[in-house]
């Protein structure tokens, strides 16, 4: 959405503004003028201008969201069975979060304060590497940025997660997905979670799942290596991947379900008789709409990412122990 704004260099002046206001009669000047050297500019962007630059989105999202499979949503109740599978991606449709955001979780939890902003730097320099890869094979992406972990002490990363990520993690869920992934349970479904991040850094969701599909990467002599056992379950593989699971379980696809918010899992999501496109991205969203897929909005009491990077750095500094994943 903000792609135009971030990706381009402006200069602005008032002058033609100023010069148009001074203008006015004096007396509609004061009443009705626009002298920008009034305006809050903090509250003005906030508050007026960027939810303006959004609302067109947001108002045919919503329209679309209703008139997408004739106004149907993911459906409250849910049919008993033992067969049935329920597949939820991670970022984005259970957490309001994503692999980059895990990782420094993961780095501020550990680390010194002082190191903070050097560790910051780092990965800004790498984010057009990153993004690079993550355009060209999603896989790669996955790979070259779980590379970050290597020479993490597995057991000391895993008591991180345990004692300090885990809050920030659950501050991040979205209480929708919660609800979904228990009324699955409830009604005797095989709750999974399929994601391309660490299988160290999702443990605290594991109440929710039957089994979670997530990345294991090697270790020698407790140290992580960087290098994946294997591919990650990521875009056109996920697809591949949901069948076999399908196969070896003795789940019907036609009558399972699938939660994903990205493109890139329209694939996965159409593997499966009752997709749903969670918070979708704009291509995915159209891509739902036209199959009349049902389109959900989740997250609307998520903690904000702000909140979780607060509450992280503050266990990690406050910890007694001196105690770094890598």
């Amino acid at each position: 959405m903000y792609q135009p704004y971030t990706g381009a260099q402006g200069r602005y002046d008032e002058r033609e503004l100023m010069a148009l206001h001074r203008s006015l009669p004096p007396q509609l000047a004061a009443e009705r003028g626009f002298d920008p050297r009034g305006l809050d500019w903090r509250d003005y962007l906030e508050e007026v201008h960027c939810p303006a630059v959004t609302r067109r989105l947001r108002d045919a999202m919503g329209a679309r969201g209703a008139a997408a499979g004739r106004g149907r949503a993911a459906p409250r109740a849910l049919p008993p069975a033992d067969d049935v599978a329920a597949v939820f991606d991670l970022d984005g449709t259970v957490v309001a979060a994503d692999m980059v955001e895990s990782f420094l979780w993961a780095r501020l939890g550990s680390s010194s304060l002082p190191g903070h902003a050097a560790e910051l730097l780092d990965l800004a320099r790498a984010v057009p590497r990153y993004l690079r890869a993550e355009r060209t094979d999603r896989a790669a992406f996955v790979r070259a940025f779980l590379r970050r972990y290597q020479g993490a002490d597995a057991a000391a990363l895993r008591d991180l997660v345990r004692d300090t990520l885990a809050d920030a993690l659950l501050r991040r869920v979205l209480p929708e997905a919660v609800r979904r992934a228990r009324e699955h349970r409830a009604a005797g479904h095989r709750t999974v979670l399929v994601t391309g991040s660490l299988d160290l850094l999702v443990e605290p969701l594991r109440p929710l799942f039957d089994d979670i599909v997530a990345c294991r990467m090697e270790s020698r002599g407790g140290v992580l290596s960087g290098r994946l056992v294997a591919p990650p379950v990521v875009g056109e593989a996920r697809a591949a991947w949901l069948r076999e699971y399908a196969r070896e379980h003795g789940l019907p696809l036609r009558r399972s379900y699938a939660y994903a918010d990205s493109y890139s899992d329209r694939p996965f999501l159409a593997s499966v008789g009752r997709p749903c496109a969670v918070n979708p991205d704009l291509r995915l969203y159209r891509y739902a709409a036209r199959r009349h897929w049902p389109v959900v909005r989740w997250g609307a009491h998520a903690g904000s990412r702000w909140e979780a990077l607060t509450e992280t750095v503050r266990a990690g500094d406050a910890s007694t122990a001196t105690r770094s994943y890598a």
